[in-house]
C-alpha cells in the first residue's frame, strides 16, 4: 500500500544505469540496487514502453499499434488510462512537466496516488536522429543529471522513498 514512483528513461542503457545507481548511493539518502531484466524484441519504444506498463497480455493489432490489455499503449494519455485501468490511483506524467511545476503543484499533482509513472526520454530524443545522434554520449551525462535531480525532488517535494528507475531499451 505504499506509494511507488517509476521513472521511465527513454533508451537509458544498462552501463548508463549502473553510473546512475553509483551516483545516487553516493549523492542521495536510501539504498539504490540495479538489476538486469530482459527486454523485448523487437528492441523499440512501442513495444518496450508497453512491456513496461502493468498488463495481462500484450498484442499488436493490424495497423501495428501495440496494445496492452486491448488498449492502445501509443502516447502518455493511452498509457495513464493503461494505468487506472489497473490501479485507479494512478497517473503518467512526462518529466519536464513534473520540472516545470512547483513544490505545491507537484504535492498536488500526485495527492493520493499510489503509481505514478514519469517519463523521461532525453536520450531517445536526441539518439533518435542522424542529424542529432553525434550528441548521444552527452545525453547520457545530462539525462544522469536530470534523473538524479528528479529522484530528489521526489525524496524532497514528494516524500517519495520507493523509486523505479528503468527503460524500455538502450540506445
Amino acid at each position: 500500500d505504499e506509494r511507488v514512483f517509476v521513472i521511465v528513461s527513454d533508451a537509458l542503457r544498462y552501463e548508463a544505469g549502473v553510473e546512475l545507481a553509483e551516483k545516487l548511493n553516493n549523492e542521495t539518502i536510501g539504498e539504490c540496487k540495479i538489476e538486469s531484466m530482459l527486454g523485448v524484441i523487437p528492441s523499440a519504444t512501442k513495444f518496450g514502453m508497453a512491456a513496461l506498463l502493468p498488463h495481462k497480455e500484450i498484442d499488436v493489432d493490424s495497423n501495428l499499434q501495440v496494445m496492452v490489455d486491448g488498449n492502445n499503449s501509443s502516447g502518455l494519455n493511452n498509457r495513464h488510462k493503461i494505468l487506472q485501468n489497473n490501479i485507479p490511483e494512478s497517473i503518467a506524467l512526462q518529466y519536464k512537466d513534473i520540472i516545470n511545476m512547483n513544490k505545491m503543484e507537484r504535492r498536488d499533482t500526485v495527492k493520493g496516488k499510489k503509481l505514478i509513472y514519469i517519463y523521461h526520454d532525453t536520450i531517445d530524443a536526441v539518439g533518435d536522429s542522424p542529424a542529432t545522434e553525434i550528441n548521444t554520449f552527452n545525453a547520457v551525462e545530462d539525462t544522469l543529471e536530470q534523473i538524479h535531480g528528479l529522484v530528489r525532488i521526489i525524496q524532497g517535494d514528494l516524500s517519495g522513498i520507493n523509486i523505479c528507475i528503468t527503460s524500455d531499451h538502450g540506445f
